[in-house]
């Protein structure tokens, strides 16, 4: 994850860093562990901003994936007493695997709409895994009883739903990989390289609030990216910056980066 600081805040971020903190100090000073909902990238930068700040380190960020499996887009915060070894085993989340025909093609979107159309919030539900005849997603425990005792179709399509998951866990995402030459390392210029506009486009994008960095609104075209900045384009897709490579003799910089696909 990105290691960009979320310097201007909402009020909606600031009633989050408030949750954040009693997580913290009910941890350290009641000794025992604080569990959160599901996180999206930008609470999870903003807990990180705030640990580094309080100076608070005894706390984990896990989705349910196994180490060595990859990382959770959408993870919990666990803050543990002092004399408790953060550990993933401890999160109270629960993996439902969906089981369906392969022939019948399922999204992350028809996962996701049945799973709110059963009234749960989307803060209980974590990262939603899709492949070929099965998906795997990851719920806090009421959420996921609600699931089993609720879902036997996806959509038109019927499944069989069972705790835990065996093998590896499908991908999160499928990516792309592009690289290109920019004359700056500004946002507009990451955004026409990736979108394939004119800069001026890519100045218009931003400048009407269509363009996320960090899972932010960003509408000042000259914030300088760096490796590891996860942007979305609306309309044009997903992205992230891999690598700002060599500095090429006209003063260009080549960048390696993924599209999500």
């Amino acid at each position: 994850m990105s290691g960009r600081i979320i310097s201007e805040l909402t009020q909606e971020d600031r009633f989050f860093l408030a949750r954040v903190e009693e997580a913290f100090s009910g941890a350290e000073e009641k000794c025992v562990s604080k569990f959160t909902a599901f996180l999206d990238g930008r609470q999870q930068l903003l807990v990180q901003q705030a640990a580094k700040r309080s100076g608070y380190n005894n706390y984990l960020l896990c989705g349910g994936l196994p180490e060595g499996e990859g990382e959770n887009e959408r993870r919990m915060l666990g803050c543990f007493p002092y004399y408790e070894e953060p550990s993933p085993q401890a999160f109270p989340i629960l993996p439902l695997t969906f089981l369906y025909r392969a022939e019948d093609k399922l999204t992350h979107r028809d996962f996701l709409g049945s799973f709110m159309a059963l009234d749960l919030k989307r803060e209980t539900v974590g990262d939603i895994l899709v492949e070929e005849g099965r998906c795997v997603s990851f719920f806090q425990p009421q959420a996921a009883q609600v699931v089993l005792g609720e879902i036997t179709k996806i959509g038109r399509v019927g499944v069989k739903v069972q705790k835990g998951f065996d093998g590896p866990a499908p991908a999160l995402y499928r990516t792309r990989a592009e690289e290109g030459v920019v004359s700056s390392l500004r946002l507009d210029c990451l955004v026409a390289l990736a979108c394939k506009v004119s800069r001026e486009k890519a100045q218009q994008l931003v400048r009407a609030g269509l363009v996320t960095l960090c899972w932010q609104i960003c509408t000042d075209t000259s914030v300088p990216a760096q490796a590891g900045d996860v942007f979305s384009v609306r309309g044009f897709g997903k992205f992230r910056l891999e690598q700002v490579g060599n500095v090429t003799k006209k003063g260009r910089f080549h960048l390696t980066y993924s599209q999500y696909v």
